[in-house]
């Protein structure tokens, strides 16, 4: 049987996985599937918008995402391999950092002119929204990327080093002959066999 804290990190990575999960497959489905069947499909100023719009509340899941990734390393303590731990505090900030920028940044910025009534290509303003929509397009592929490989961190840890906290089988241990010696003398003649007395 687990024992309640290994039971409690073991729950703590799963939710972990679960949000980095969320956080990258959203990314995913938006960006390969629902971007370019928008586009396609939907005339090009009102499907940019629709777009934009998509995009802005998948923000809010993400950001609630990320705060479980933080939460989360703050309830696992400093436990399991420090290397794992240092890589995926590292992936975990740069996946952090380029959802803030896209979410605080350049969603905004692009809401601002698609409200001012910029069109993608056409004109100074339609060639300043095509460049904040090129930076957004790389801080999705930046998450994408960071987020595939602290999937994976993660994964191993759960996984592989059994959440970073299997309990090993006890083994016992003989005492030392220094220890024997100081055994009182009727616990040392039930851990030796009986032997014959000599008179």
């Amino acid at each position: 049987m687990l024992r309640p804290m290994l039971l409690f990190r073991r729950l703590v990575l799963v939710l972990r996985v679960y949000a980095v999960g969320l956080w990258l497959f959203g990314w995913i489905v938006l960006g390969a599937i629902v971007a370019p069947v928008q586009f396609r499909m939907v005339p090009s100023p009102y499907a940019a918008e629709a777009m934009t719009t998509i995009f802005r509340r998948f923000d809010t899941i993400a950001l609630a995402c990320a705060a479980v990734v933080w939460m989360t390393d703050v309830l696992l303590g400093s436990g399991g391999d420090s290397r794992v731990r240092t890589a995926k505090r590292s992936v975990s900030a740069i996946a952090t950092i380029a959802l803030f920028v896209e979410s605080f940044v350049i969603a905004p910025r692009i809401d601002d002119l698609f409200h001012a009534g910029a069109i993608r290509g056409l004109g100074p303003e339609g060639e300043t929204l095509n460049a904040w929509h090129r930076a957004a397009e790389g801080a999705g592929k930046l998450q994408v990327l960071t987020l595939l490989l602290l999937l994976a961190l993660e994964l191993y840890e759960l996984v592989v080093t059994k959440a970073a906290g299997a309990v090993a089988p006890v083994v016992p241990v003989a005492p030392s002959p220094a220890e024997s010696a100081s055994l009182p003398a009727a616990e040392s003649a039930t851990t030796t066999p009986d032997e014959p007395l000599v008179r």
